[in-house]
């Protein structure tokens, strides 16, 4: 029973979270919201032809959306305002090296235990379901913005309230994606100082 239980546990955690809520949606809201923007009757035409869902259309949908949401992850990690790696150095700025470093002493220091494991894996999707969706629904704001405020017939009522929508949900989205940063670094802080009795982790904030 405890198998079976750490076996959902898992497949949560990494597939439905990590992968899924956290890479392939974001992904096809963003491809879809980049289709729109410059062609957007193309997009409702592919969408009355696709074939009746099956295996071999989820996993295409999948594995577009997957790369898709892999190339936003990327280019929303370059953006000052979008946190995937945790760490920094003396510089202030949050670097690769820095938080690979930190993570390895957090896997060394949580020796395997499973609980204190899957609770950074926890922090660290919410992290970049955060970090992937704001971007994505930027992409979404844009489209709205052009066809549904600056269209040929003039600004629509429902496509403003719309765009304003959007432009909340993202900036929450940004404020939430640097709390769950914060969660991470804290909660990898106090397991490597715990466990390995290392005192000399930084204290600073998210940048």
């Amino acid at each position: 029973m405890r198998e079976l239980s750490d076996l959902f546990e898992s497949l949560y955690s990494h597939f439905i979270l990590r992968d899924v809520l956290a890479k392939v949606l974001p992904g096809l809201i963003g491809l879809a919201s980049i289709v729109s923007f410059f062609a957007p009757r193309p997009l409702i035409h592919l969408r009355s032809h696709l074939p009746e869902p099956g295996l071999t259309t989820v996993a295409i949908l999948y594995g577009i959306g997957f790369m898709v949401g892999m190339l936003i992850q990327y280019l929303g990690a370059l953006a000052p305002f979008i946190h995937i790696h945790v760490w920094r150095e003396d510089t202030r700025r949050m670097t690769v090296e820095t938080s690979l470093s930190r993570a390895a002493q957090f896997q060394k220091a949580a020796s395997g235990n499973q609980v204190l494991l899957r609770q950074r894996e926890r922090f660290a999707v919410l992290k970049e379901m955060a970090a992937n969706f704001a971007p994505s629904l930027l992409l979404a704001l844009l489209a709205v913005v052009r066809y549904g405020v600056f269209n040929r017939g003039g600004p629509e009522p429902h496509g403003i309230a719309l765009g304003i929508l959007l432009a909340a949900i993202i900036v929450a989205l940004v404020f939430q994606n640097r709390f769950h940063a914060i969660e991470q670094r804290t909660w990898e802080e106090r397991v490597i100082r715990l466990f390995s009795g290392n005192d000399s982790t930084q204290n600073d904030d998210a940048g």
